[in-house]
């Protein structure tokens, strides 16, 4: 039984330094944007959220991260930043309890 329980363990460490050795699989660069790279990876998520509202293809998933990297990079350029829309404003401002809201 010592046996087959040393050899079990002797086999699991085994695998798992083997497992660990392995290098990760790299992301496949789909195109590079003025030196940035868009991986597959990014446009097949991207193709995913796109096909929540309608259809879209490989091809518009791999536009609109394009555009928005040229935008993203242009606006670094211009040193532009995003401030908080209003509603996002409202939104993380401390609200009124419902009992209060009511009186």
């Amino acid at each position: 039984m010592r046996l087959i329980l040393r050899s079990f363990f002797r086999t699991v460490s085994l695998l798992a330094l083997l497992l660990a050795a392995l290098p990760a699989h790299a992301q496949s660069i789909a195109v590079v944007v003025n030196g940035q790279a868009i991986t597959d990876y990014d446009v097949a998520q991207r193709q995913k959220l796109l096909s929540l509202g309608k259809g879209a293809s490989r091809k518009d998933a791999l536009e609109e991260l394009v555009e928005e990297q040229l935008k993203f990079q242009e606006a670094k350029k211009l040193n532009l930043s995003v401030s908080d829309s209003p509603t996002c404003r409202r939104k993380n401002s401390p609200r009124p309890s419902a009992r209060a809201a009511w009186k």
